[in-house]
């Protein structure tokens, strides 16, 4: 009796030959989503002796120059010119905010009198020090300004008159503003050009937009595109001025045999940076494309069958993944096979489904699944109307396990490769390095072409200014 009663189903379901269920309806596929904002902040140190090197490498010999002033020489008024010249190297320190300088400085003198019908004139030789504090200052448009205040103190000045010996010291002290001033206004307009900082992040800026390799099998490239660059104002620690600053962009890896071709942005004018940190928050994507994830299905099909009570046996001979506004559609092409007493395959019937699900991405497994999978409607009575088998929902629950992406591997190996390229110092005259400190789970989002998992990459990050 049983065996006449699988025979009776058998036929029935043969008697249906080949179905199609209605294509399912989709409302547009989201739109792809826009790259989440990542940043990186760093401070720029330039310790303070970089700064005396330069300043040694780069000022003038000749730091002031006084041409026919007029002093006090006791018998009657003198005209003076004098050339303060540096006679040793630069001392910088940089604290409490400010660059502290001390310039070591020789003076070569002439003085002209005349008195009592007589034109005197004489030579003479001192030295003294420059002190010196300047404050520095950043504008949106990258210009670096100096904020110079002192005094100019010589040691030890004298000349000879005639059969006088004049002490310039007290009269050149008393008036030092007049050599101080072209003095400071000299050091101004040096620091800003010992610094440079607009023509080294330039590099830097231009130097972001290179592809990094961060995969071999596929080669994929890692693109960042920056938009806006902060700024905080220049500080003092550790003997250091420090500048910080904030690039926000957009992060996308890119899958390609050849690096991408890339077009950098111009430098942007700076923007206030609310807090300052050495710090760093990539946020990167990961995808799987629904070929690939019909291929992973398929072949989790081949390796595990769906079986059906009363010995039925589904057959796949094609899946797609075809994206949708809130969920995704699973379209099916198989087959229902017989038991193993059908060994010619008659009473098979063969045809197409479609089912719907809602992907998700599981932490704990590293996986892409589509979840809560169901008959589409139109599907529904369509498969009803050849088995009885497919009332409920034991099809959809066993198709679900079997709609498990595993993207683990992968995901480790772009873990590994952001990692170990961060590791490295980039660039040149800006040179930045990272540490990874943790990545974060991903979030996933699907549009027309392919699962998207946005992983996040944070940690520590160091930057150098190599001052030329």
């Amino acid at each position: 009796m049983y065996r006449f009663l699988v025979l009776l189903s058998a036929i029935a379901v043969a008697a249906c030959g080949n179905f199609a269920a209605p294509e399912a309806k989709r409302t547009p596929p989201p739109k792809p989503p826009g790259a989440p904002l990542s940043t990186i902040s760093a401070t720029l140190t330039v310790p303070a002796a970089a700064i005396a090197r330069l300043i040694d490498q780069k000022t003038h010999e000749k730091i002031a120059e006084l041409n026919d002033q007029e002093i006090d020489c006791k018998i009657t008024r003198c005209r003076l010119d004098l050339v303060a010249t540096r006679n040793g190297g630069a001392k910088v320190a940089a604290t409490g905010g400010r660059l502290d300088l001390m310039l070591p400085f020789a003076i070569a003198a002439k003085v002209r009198a005349h008195a009592l019908f007589m034109n005197l004139g004489a030579a003479g030789t001192g030295t003294g020090t420059v002190h010196a504090s300047t404050a520095l200052s950043l504008a949106r448009n990258w210009q670096v300004a100096a904020h110079t205040t002192g005094d100019v103190k010589l040691e030890q000045s004298t000349i000879a008159l005639g059969s006088i010996r004049l002490d310039l010291t007290r009269e050149l002290n008393r008036n030092s503003e007049r050599l101080s001033r072209p003095l400071f206004v000299a050091l101004d307009k040096e620091i800003p050009r010992v610094i440079r900082l607009r023509a080294q992040v330039q590099k830097m800026w231009t130097q972001a937009f290179k592809p990094i390799r961060v995969g071999k099998k596929p080669l994929a490239w890692l693109l960042l595109s920056p938009e806006t660059i902060r700024f905080a104002q220049p500080t003092t620690a550790s003997n250091a001025v420090g500048i910080g600053l904030s690039v926000e962009g957009r992060a996308r890896v890119v899958v390609s045999d050849v690096p991408p071709a890339v077009r950098p942005t111009a430098l942007p004018d700076l923007a206030p940076l609310v807090a300052r940190s050495n710090a760093f928050r990539f946020l990167v994507p990961a995808t799987l494309g629904y070929g690939d994830a019909a291929k992973l299905a398929l072949e989790a099909l081949a390796k595990r069958p769906i079986k059906l009570g009363g010995g039925m046996l589904l057959r796949f001979r094609r899946l797609a993944i075809l994206p949708s506004g809130s969920d995704v559609v699973v379209e099916t092409d198989f087959c229902v096979k017989q038991g193993r007493w059908d060994i010619f395959g008659w009473f098979d019937a063969c045809g197409v489904g479609y089912l719907r699900g809602a992907p998700r991405y599981d932490t704990r497994t590293r996986t892409v699944r589509i979840a809560k999978v169901h008959y589409d409607v139109a599907t529904q009575s369509v498969l009803l109307g050849v088995a009885k088998t497919f009332e409920g929902d034991a099809f959809a629950r066993e198709l679900e396990r079997r709609l498990v992406f595993p993207v683990g591997k992968d995901l480790a190996r772009l873990e590994d490769s952001i990692a170990r390229t961060l590791a490295r110092p980039q660039g040149r005259d800006v040179t930045i390095r990272g540490e990874v400190s943790n990545f974060g789970p991903p979030s996933l989002g699907w549009d027309s072409h392919a699962f998207i998992a946005w992983f996040s990459a944070e940690g520590r990050v160091q930057a150098t200014l190599h001052l030329q």
